[in-house]
């Protein structure tokens, strides 16, 4: 009974830390926020799912896709047998297709071609698809090769392959290489994106000189996808943030860059002091054209908030504190820091058209997804 007594004594307040735990409660800061949002946006209801809320929720070319894992508890390896793939069309009849697998949820969704969805395996080394064609593996005997298929983009017959060791390409029927860039360097998640028949990537090299310092460079590659040929090779010393706008890329950091996209030209911004208020501007995290034929960009600064400048990089309008989320027709819309308010900034004049006060300060009710918006999970606009 002595043994016993401690051990009841442990349960018990075991028992009453889980009771005075709290629960999570969602807060009702503004129960007018979906309409408020609605009416200053002019949004049309698309479509209401609850399973939109889940897993990495994508539109391509007016199709949605995503993983409903309201029955696996939220684990990507607990039950994801019962994990939902579904593919929607968003016109039409709009009937959903949804398929199972015994698989492990995968981090990302990255691509949509002829009713299957391309992912790569979760924690390996090869990509998978699932779809109207069941489950696929592909290019498992290059696993070594690849070294985790961190993301996959599809290029007409081709998949092109971003993985810690490098860019590869390979011909997605008979699953054989076609093209691979090996990283120089250590192995890296660096950046890749196709835009019309071009592959752009980088890498970032670093050495360890003398005094321990490390010195970086970056390098910025341009393949050609129509024959797979590398049309420039641009190097720039230094750590930089990329932004691609249109016909060049912007690069910022101790120092400032365009390169030219059709040959990969570099050209030093020379009065990027005239907006960035230190000679360091590491505190940049996102870039934005907001509007070419207005000549405006925007920047996103870590602390001070979002500016907004001319084709001179003079400033017009900027708001502190603030975040950058998405540009809808004439207007900017912003989040404050703090995640209490929405901010929709009208473009050509810079000042306030609405602020919408936040529904929930913790949790993010809206979603961005190109010219849809999803609202409280649930909810699709366009």
């Amino acid at each position: 009974m002595k043994k016993l007594i401690p051990l009841l004594f442990m349960f018990a307040l075991l028992m009453n830390i889980t009771a005075c735990r709290k629960k999570y409660k969602p807060q009702n800061r503004n129960p007018h926020f979906r309409e408020q949002f609605v009416q200053a946006l002019g949004l049309q209801l698309v479509n209401v799912d609850s399973a939109y809320r889940y897993g990495d929720t994508k539109i391509f070319n007016d199709t949605i896709i995503g993983i409903d894992v309201s029955k696996t508890k939220g684990s990507r390896v607990e039950n994801p047998d019962k994990a939902i793939y579904f593919i929607q069309p968003l016109n039409g009849n709009m009937k959903k297709m949804e398929y199972r697998a015994n698989i492990t949820v995968p981090v990302e969704l990255d691509a949509l071609r002829n009713g299957n969805i391309y992912f790569g395996a979760y924690g390996s080394s090869y990509i998978m698809s699932i779809g109207k064609d069941g489950l696929k593996e592909y290019f498992k005997k290059y696993r070594d090769t690849l070294f985790y298929a961190n993301k996959v983009m599809l290029y007409k017959n081709n998949a092109v392959i971003l993985s810690m060791n490098g860019v590869f390409v390979f011909d997605l029927s008979s699953q054989k290489p076609l093209r691979k860039y090996k990283y120089k360097d250590e192995i890296g998640n660096f950046g890749a994106f196709i835009d019309g028949d071009d592959l752009f990537f980088n890498e970032v090299i670093t050495k360890i000189m003398p005094d321990s310092s490390q010195k970086e460079t970056l390098i910025l590659n341009h393949m050609d996808l129509t024959d797979l040929t590398y049309k420039w090779k641009a190097k720039i010393p230094g750590s930089y943030v990329l932004h691609f706008n249109d016909d060049k890329f912007l690069l910022y950091g101790k120092k400032c860059y365009t390169v030219a996209r059709n040959n990969g030209k570099i050209t030093e911004i020379s009065n990027r002091k005239m907006f960035f208020k230190k000679d360091s501007v590491y505190g940049i995290r996102y870039v934005h054209t907001l509007d070419t034929t207005l000549h405006k960009e925007g920047y996103e600064f870590v602390n001070p908030g979002f500016v907004v400048l001319d084709s001179l990089n003079r400033e017009l309008y900027s708001f502190r504190n603030s975040r950058y989320m998405a540009e809808r027709g004439e207007f900017i819309i912003l989040r404050t820091n703090d995640n209490l308010y929405f901010l929709l900034i009208n473009k050509r004049s810079g000042k306030i058209s609405y602020k919408i006060t936040n529904n929930d300060s913790r949790e993010d009710k809206i979603k961005f997804l190109g010219k849809y918006i999803l609202i409280d999970g649930i909810y699709l606009y366009k």
